[in-house]
């Protein structure tokens, strides 16, 4: 039932954002050897993120002795301020510890670590600064490969392909400013984590077009009816 609902709703994202107006997509095929769509947030420099063959690829080496540290790649390559916003990364090659998606508000100071969800390949972490709305939501849950949010005025949800892993609605996050992609690690025992990343994906109603796989909604709209059949 979970993966019918989820279908459903994701369609029905589409089709209001091609209701209300035209909806476009933001592609990070990662080509760009400028790189300059993105911000390293990491003091000590401990972190490598390098385009390379049209895949992104992470190098992390954890700082010692610190049981709880994270790693984020932010996404500055356009303002955003996004009442409804579907955000997708492909996972190629991983690592135990896991790595995904940040998405959330930043704080008034431009920090981004306390009004951000962490929603990674098996594991979802809170926003500090927000009440905890899981209900009966895991906070683990199997392998992801591919990670997929869908965001509207507070609602958000986390689909893997057709299916729906969990939902929730948070009052206090009506718009999305911040994304990125980010890793929490919570072990001491590695040296150095590799992962490899696909596209980094973006669609909403004001959100600019970048990217050779853009296509229109009502595009878009046919292949998902086209996947519904074939269920």
């Amino acid at each position: 039932m979970k993966q019918i609902i989820g279908t459903i709703l994701s369609l029905c994202f589409i089709l209001c954002t091609v209701i209300s107006g035209n909806t476009a997509t933001w592609i990070e095929d990662f080509n760009d050897e400028q790189f300059d769509s993105w911000k390293k947030h990491d003091l000590d420099n401990r972190t490598t993120w390098q385009p390379k063959d049209g895949r992104l690829d992470v190098w992390i080496e954890p700082r010692p002795r610190i049981l709880l540290q994270d790693f984020t790649l932010e996404f500055v390559g356009f303002p955003l301020n996004e009442e409804r916003l579907r955000v997708k990364l492909t996972v190629l090659k991983t690592h135990s510890q896991g790595i995904g998606i940040l998405i959330g508000q930043h704080t008034p100071d431009g920090g981004i670590s306390r009004r951000t969800y962490s929603i990674l390949q098996k594991s979802f972490w809170t926003a500090i600064e927000f009440p905890k709305r899981l209900g009966n939501n895991p906070l683990y849950y199997p392998d992801l490969d591919v990670i997929e949010i869908v965001f509207d005025k507070g609602h958000l949800q986390l689909l893997s392909g057709n299916d729906l892993v969990f939902e929730f609605h948070e009052p206090n996050l009506q718009t999305i400013d911040c994304i990125g992609i980010t890793t929490i690690i919570t072990q001491q025992k590695f040296d150095v984590l590799n992962y490899v990343l696909d596209d980094f994906i973006i669609s909403g109603p004001t959100v600019p077009t970048n990217g050779s796989q853009d296509v229109q909604p009502k595009d878009k709209v046919a292949v998902l009816w086209g996947r519904l059949k074939q269920q």
